[in-house]
């Protein structure tokens, strides 16, 4: 896992919230993965490049917003 996705594995982590153990959310982490692989595979879906998605997400960051605060 590279630093930024590391980063924001930790960010999603600790958006939850609740009380659950690490070895709870690793094993949520996991399923989470092998269903999104699964349906990778079956071709459900498409994968994005990290990068591109990262560059993306940051330039609507910086982007102002009607009624945005």
């Amino acid at each position: 896992m590279t630093g930024k996705a590391a980063e924001f594995a930790v960010i999603l982590t600790d958006s939850i919230g609740d009380e659950s153990s690490p070895e709870q959310v690793q094993a949520a982490w996991l399923a989470e993965a092998k269903r999104r692989l699964a349906a990778y595979d079956r071709g459900e879906v498409q994968a994005l490049d990290f990068e591109e998605t990262m560059r993306e997400l940051m330039a609507k960051e910086r982007r102002p917003e009607i009624g945005r605060p």
